[in-house]
């Protein structure tokens, strides 16, 4: 190497090293901007995993407590790892942002976690006995979750078969006939794994199949006679179950036509046309409905027409054949007869243009004419209870009404007034009685003086006169009343005796 060489190296050396340690140099920080973050986590002997993720895809795993430093200022974020039977810090995901030359502290507490159980169920119920290939029901209850949550359950058929995981009550059969313990077991359904033990066994026996039979029913008891249209009801009995089940009945009416299945032993049934009838019963088992019974024996319905109801003419109506103008006279309805028997009802026509209403419960009415003359009083009568069906009107009952003979209702009386006096002084004397006859007509009355004169005829009343005797004596005065129009209607009173 020659001396110029030397020379240059040497030099491009010096300006190299004056070039790194210049104080422009931006691109390391100084050690006065790094940052610090520190780990708590608690308790302080519990090991545990935890993850630091931070800038320039910085990431650092512990397990205990720690103080990092010499970190990149910017965002971390710690993550807090699962440990068996201890639950996270909450958050389990913590974030933070550390500044240059800052510290930070990410802390966390874990919790020692309650272990969730389920209670074992009780024992299964449902039968304790049943035949093959019968299907029977189980209920399963009683199991509890520690953290409140809802179970679920299945059930161990004894046969080493398992019912599904679900309700609580589920259908079983067992094909074989023998003894079997069924169980029942629960779990949480939001923590399937936490499943409880088997509870107590229920003890199932399984016989050997009988085919079920269902025993004839009884001879349905009812009407033996009807009318077309007329609704009768029929009942049976009597029939059984070999299983001991539930039955269901339905009637053959013989015209056809036949009852729904039902669980009553009774049913109503009208025929349309007159004939005679076989009405028989059949029962089935409730629970396996194609095990049916033989019809029963019939019994005989005789359908005839419908008969039409009528009512019998009543008897003419019995009271007085005579009577005067407004005066109420009584008449009696009777006689009648429903054919069906129903009760009957009346009404009146008067003759006169008056016909009562239906007598609901009455058979005897009153009634007056205002005018003198001959009238056929009749009854009718018609169906209480089918009001339309009506008799004939009954043979009249003739009443004559005439009018009343015509009187002075109220008679004079005595004649009042002096009974001594002198000559030629005026006596006023009085009489008292109706002033009208009872039709109405006018009275008027006049005093005979004993002494051959008479008072002037007096109308209307006061029935009073004044006179004055002349000559000395004893005179007897008289008094008359009489109908001004029929003068023949007369009524005298009391003679009085005058001395003068």
């Amino acid at each position: 190497m020659t001396r110029f060489t030397s020379v240059f190296m040497a030099l491009v050396l010096i300006i190299t090293l004056g070039i790194s340690c210049s104080d422009d140099s931006p691109t390391t920080p100084k050690p006065s901007e790094k940052s610090t973050i520190i780990v708590d986590r608690a308790p302080n002997d519990l090991d545990c995993n935890w993850q630091l993720l931070g800038p320039v895809s910085y990431s650092y795993n512990g397990t205990d407590d720690e103080t990092l430093t010499d970190l990149e200022p910017g965002d971390y974020t710690l993550t807090w790892g699962v440990v068996t039977g201890w639950d996270r810090p909450d958050p389990a995901v913590q974030a933070q942002t550390v500044a240059a030359g800052g510290s930070v502290t990410f802390s966390g507490t874990y919790t020692e976690a309650v272990v969730e159980i389920v209670s074992a169920p009780d024992a299964p119920v449902g039968p304790a006995t049943g035949v093959e290939n019968q299907d029977l029901s189980f209920s399963a209850s009683g199991a509890v979750s520690s953290y409140g949550h809802d179970v679920e359950y299945r059930f161990d058929w004894g046969d080493d078969s398992f019912s599904d995981w679900g309700i609580i009550a589920v259908q079983n059969s067992w094909a074989t006939a023998g003894t079997y313990q069924v169980k029942a077991q629960a779990r949480c359904i939001d923590h399937p794994t936490v499943i409880s033990d088997w509870s107590d066994s229920t003890t199932v026996t399984i016989t050997v199949y009988v085919a079920e039979t269902v025993s004839v029913p009884d001879a349905p008891t009812g009407s033996a006679t009807n009318q077309v249209g007329q609704s009768s009801v029929y009942t049976t009995s009597g029939a059984v179950s070999s299983y001991g089940d539930d039955l269901h009945y339905r009637f053959d009416w013989g015209d056809g036509s036949f009852s729904a299945w039902s669980v009553y032993t009774s049913e109503s049934h009208s025929w349309a046309t007159e004939g005679s009838y076989d009405v028989k019963a059949q029962a089935r088992c409730a629970v396996h409905t194609t095990v049916e019974s033989e019809w029963s024996t019939a019994t005989v319905v005789t359908i005839t027409a419908v008969a039409v109801e009528t009512i019998s003419t009543p008897d003419a109506p019995g009271g007085p054949v005579s009577g005067e103008t407004d005066e109420s006279l009584t008449y009696t309805a009777s006689g009648a007869v429903s054919s069906f028997g129903h009760l009957v009802e009346y009404r009146f026509d008067f003759g006169d243009g008056t016909v009562t209403g239906w007598l609901y419960a009455l058979t005897s009415v009153s009634h007056d004419w205002n005018t003198a003359g001959s009238y056929d009083v009749k009854v009718q009568a018609r169906c209480r209870t089918h009001t339309t069906i009506e008799s004939a009107w009954s043979a009249a009952t003739t009443v004559e009404i005439s009018d009343p003979a015509e009187i002075i209702p109220s008679l004079p009386g005595a004649i009042n007034g002096v009974t001594d006096g002198i000559i030629d002084d005026p006596y006023e004397y009085i009489a008292y009685h109706s002033s009208q006859t009872n039709l109405g007509n006018a009275i008027e009355g006049r005093f005979d003086w004993g002494d051959g004169t008479f008072s002037e005829w007096i109308e209307p009343g006061p029935f009073s006169a004044t006179h004055t005797w002349t000559t000395e004596g004893t005179y007897i005065v008289r008094y008359l009343a009489r109908c001004v129009i029929h003068p023949d209607i007369s009524a005298s009173a009391d003679s009085l005796i005058v001395n003068i």
